[in-house]
């Protein structure tokens, strides 16, 4: 590769302007990351938003200037959403978002982004939960650990959260009890 080449790409020259600043693209890659949803199995999900930053910028953009190509907005007469918009959408989000669990209370505004990704339910880890609704079987409250799994009813909710969910359960349930601990068992 010759010097005015190694130069050009050392300045960033490949990259459209607003992704020389590493805190744009930051931001771009964040927002990437929260905006589009793929399905459960999809391979995307395997990376996170720094590692394609990292790819993106370091290792294929790099390359694919080396051999004459560069990202550049596109010409073509669409009506192509605003990214700045987005971007700001996404970061207003975000704080609100950490604003409130800051507070101890559960951020509003995630329903406005329909591709948006939404946080997940602490009892069953599913995006779209809508815990107990009327008609779903209410269970019998019968202790510490005792829940059926996926239910928000209120007896599996209180069984759940004595037990410091599904892990708590899977802790008690592996350490001996003290029956045991004395040999009655």
């Amino acid at each position: 590769m010759d010097n005015q080449l190694r130069q050009w790409r050392s300045e960033q020259k490949h990259l459209p302007e607003f992704m020389r600043d590493f805190h744009r693209c930051k931001e771009l890659f964040k927002g990437i990351s929260e905006y589009i949803v793929c399905e459960d199995d999809h391979p995307a999900n395997q990376v996170n938003w720094r590692q394609a930053h990292y790819y993106t910028i370091d290792v294929f953009l790099w390359f694919m200037a080396q051999h004459g190509f560069t990202l550049q907005r596109s010409r073509a007469k669409q009506n192509f959403d605003d990214l700045d918009l987005l971007l700001s959408e996404l970061n207003r989000l975000r704080r609100e978002s950490f604003t409130a669990a800051m507070l101890g209370s559960h951020a509003e505004g995630w329903e406005g982004m329909s591709r948006q990704r939404k946080p997940r339910c602490p009892a069953c880890n599913h995006r779209d939960c809508k815990g107990w609704q009327p008609g779903d079987p209410e269970h019998e409250y019968r202790g510490k650990g005792s829940w059926f799994l996926g239910c928000h009813c209120a007896g599996c909710s209180k069984a759940r959260d004595e037990s410091g969910g599904f892990m708590g359960a899977l802790a008690d349930a592996l350490r001996p009890t003290a029956a045991a601990e004395e040999g009655e068992v």
